[in-house]
């Protein structure tokens, strides 16, 4: 249904004020929900794992959560002026507990912010293989902070990535905005992701970087999530 009524408002046959469903002002972008179901089921059983246990025990271990695609490689690369080689996409729980804490449903999730639940933590790997923008963030410790972004229909998606020297790449926060970074709704645009999505394995045909100090730890990594 969606995209017949914007092929019908780029033919001009129908007017989006026509519209008064849910597509709203961002009808051309997914919302989350429908995003998330672009990843494999698989995928999103192992993210919602890792929250359930990042919620229930202590400790600091590692878990990889998939292999970055050459295509957000490319662009941290760029964005940080030298070559990345990483081969895993790695997220520590005490990460996820202060994604909860900071970010969450149980948290502080501060207005604005849509608080991220188990399910929206699962979106993850739609942000990394779809993402619209990479950004220069705040250098922390172990690495190199940057922003990877990712709009949809009802928010803005923000995962704070940090780039060692050399080894994996480090989620690190995650939020999700209601409205932009200068405190304006999103804009309504069409991303070229959502356009032609980037499929992967990893998917079905599918506040500025944290500023806290972050402690940081060579990782042993659990690849069993």
């Amino acid at each position: 249904m969606r995209q017949i009524i914007i092929l019908l408002c780029q033919a001009g046959i129908f007017r989006q004020d026509q519209w008064g469903g849910r597509m709203g002002s961002n009808m051309d972008l997914p919302y989350m929900d429908e995003a998330r179901m672009r990843v494999l089921p698989s995928r999103r059983r192992q993210l919602e794992k890792i929250w359930g246990l990042a919620m229930n025990q202590g400790g600091n271990e590692y878990h990889a959560i998939g292999t970055p695609s050459p295509r957000i490689l490319e662009e941290i690369g760029r964005v940080l002026d030298r070559g990345i080689n990483a081969k895993k996409q790695v997220i520590a729980l005490r990460y996820v507990r202060h994604i909860n804490n900071r970010h969450g449903v149980d948290g502080k999730a501060v207005a604005g912010q849509t608080p991220v639940t188990r399910e929206l933590f699962s979106l993850i790997p739609d942000v990394l293989e779809n993402f619209d923008a990479v950004e220069a963030g705040h250098e922390t410790t172990g690495g190199d902070g940057v922003l990877i972004r990712k709009r949809y229909a009802d928010g803005e998606a923000v995962l704070v990535d940090v780039v060692p020297v050399s080894g994996n790449l480090e989620i690190r926060s995650y939020r999700i905005d209601k409205t932009s970074s200068r405190g304006r709704p999103l804009p309504n645009y069409v991303s070229q992701a959502d356009v032609r999505p980037d499929y992967t394995s990893e998917t079905h045909r599918d506040t500025p970087a944290t500023t806290y100090n972050l402690p940081y730890s060579r990782p042993k990594v659990n690849t069993q999530g």
